[in-house]
């Protein structure tokens, strides 16, 4: 795999992630199908670097929830959805 489109795709990931609450059950459930269907566990390297972005993507998401600033945000959002 090209590392330069890894990174980007990663920084995308991430982004959609971070900014928009509606997909970020979205985001990783499409990055575990990916990583299930795609990435052969033959290819340890590419498993091991798969397998660290996953857990940094719900670190990010940890993160993004237990911020206060951030939460309060998403509180807004939701009860302008209701």
């Amino acid at each position: 795999m090209d590392d330069e489109l890894r990174h980007i795709a990663q920084n995308s990931l991430q982004g959609l992630l971070v900014d928009f609450v509606d997909w970020r059950e979205d985001v990783l459930f499409g990055f575990t199908n990916f990583l299930l269907r795609e990435v052969n566990d033959m290819h340890h390297t590419l498993l091991d670097t798969s397998l660290k972005l996953l857990l940094q993507l719900l670190t990010q998401w940890k993160l993004v929830i237990h911020t206060p600033g951030k939460a309060s945000e998403q509180a807004k959002t939701r009860s302008a959805e209701v």
